[in-house]
């Protein structure tokens, strides 16, 4: 009797044991879940963080370039008359062959056709002082304005265009404008290397995924995870679920344009 019952403590506190030893584990995995987690959301504010920064610093180097460029027409005609915006258009060619990422520049006034370097045409009928961005270069003058990027048919990459307005004798005669290639933006965050199979996307203030692994170009507000980020100013952190996985989306806010730096990761 007394080796049954001995036999029964033994297997009580193995039972008991073993009870323990899962227990632990489950804390410790659990533990170390939840460290890993928090280790990948910091290390993805910084990296969302850093690539904001670095479009940030594309918008803020070519606003100054395109400032630069309607300063110094400025003061290369010094009150004289520019014939036929020739002076002007010798500042746009030397502007353009210095700068690699920019696709064409121009220079737009109302009843002229346009001036485009390298020399194209949008129609007879296109009447540049309608578009929304010569309406709001010549409204806010001191300003570098930027328009909507769009996507070339050619070469699928997106191209943004920055304007401003551009004086001659004291007068604001029209606007200035360089349309700029973002395939040095694109290259950064598709080749930026995310642990745990992430992915960087970039949306602009419209809620459009610009760069995205999978559906560039889209319109994503519709997801409630898109949606939601524009409810923050700066950055955040939203936990949501998709295509039966559980996710999370680290985010940061590019100032004034509003656009949106992402990094996702499955949890």
């Amino acid at each position: 009797m007394l080796k049954s019952i001995k036999t029964k403590v033994i297997l009580m506190v193995s039972v008991l044991f073993l009870i323990s030893i899962l227990v632990m584990t489950s804390i410790s995995s659990l533990f170390v879940q939840k460290e890993t987690q928090k280790s990948i959301i910091e290390q993805s504010d910084a990296i969302a963080d850093e690539m904001s920064q670095t479009v940030q610093n594309f918008f803020t180097f070519h606003e100054s370039t395109l400032m630069q460029l309607s300063d110094s027409y400025e003061t290369l005609i010094n009150g004289e008359v520019d014939p036929e915006y020739a002076f002007l258009g010798k500042s746009l060619s030397s502007f353009l062959n210095v700068h690699e990422d920019i696709n064409y520049v121009y220079f737009a006034t109302a009843g002229q056709p346009m001036m485009i370097i390298p020399e194209f045409s949008f129609g007879d009928d296109y009447d540049v002082t309608k578009e929304y961005w010569y309406e709001e270069a010549m409204a806010n003058p001191e300003e570098v304005i930027w328009t909507k990027p769009s996507k070339e048919e050619t070469t699928g990459n997106y191209t943004i265009s920055a304007v401003k307005a551009v004086k001659q004798n004291e007068q604001y005669i029209g606007v200035i404008g360089a349309a700029i290639q973002m395939t040095a933006i694109e290259d950064m965050m598709r080749n930026t290397d995310l642990s745990y199979n992430g992915y960087a996307v970039l949306f602009n203030d419209e809620g459009i995924a610009m760069i995205h692994p999978e559906v560039d170009g889209q319109n994503l507000m519709d997801l409630p995870y898109v949606k939601e980020m524009y409810d923050y100013d700066r950055k955040g952190v939203i936990e949501y679920r998709r295509d039966e996985q559980n996710r999370v989306n680290i985010f940061s806010t590019i100032p004034e344009s509003n656009w949106k730096v992402s990094t996702i990761y499955q949890k």
